[in-house]
């Protein structure tokens, strides 16, 4: 055995050991509600953007699954502590089905026939040009979103 690359191996092992290590970035559980002209949001999503003075911004955006106008998330799956731009979006049927699937729905499930359209109905200034933010802070942070069409 060559002793040389072996203990170039070895030097290089406990040199990345000793790199950083894995800081794990401070998380906070969030919880809440959304409605839309004064009604529950049935289901959508409540997606936590990091902004640039939030620890570790280059996180991914968090997402928390809306049901019956209710939002939550742990501490283990919440945002970072920071702050964060806020985008809701929210689905409802239109009773209309897709006439075929596309090819890509038919590798998805190849039993496929056709699939019933979902129209996004919360308007770009709450999702794609949302100017919504929240303060994330350690421990259990409650959010109340009252969107309307006006």
């Amino acid at each position: 055995m060559n002793v040389v690359p072996f203990r170039l191996l070895l030097l290089t092992s406990l040199i990345c050991l000793g790199c950083g290590g894995t800081q794990s970035v401070p998380r906070a559980a969030v919880r809440g509600e959304v409605t839309w002209n004064g009604e529950p949001v049935e289901t959508g999503v409540v997606l936590f953007v990091p902004e640039a003075n939030t620890p570790d911004s280059a996180t991914s955006p968090v997402p928390a699954k809306i049901a019956q106008g209710r939002f939550e998330l742990t501490e283990e799956e919440g945002p970072p502590v920071g702050t964060h731009r806020i985008e809701i979006r929210a689905s409802r049927k239109t009773g209309k089905r897709t006439p075929e699937p596309t090819p890509a729905m038919k590798r998805f499930d190849p039993t496929l026939t056709s699939v019933e359209i979902v129209q996004q109905y919360l308007p770009p200034r709450f999702n794609d040009n949302s100017t919504l933010s929240k303060v994330v802070e350690p421990g259990e942070n409650v959010f109340q979103f009252d969107l309307t069409a006006k």
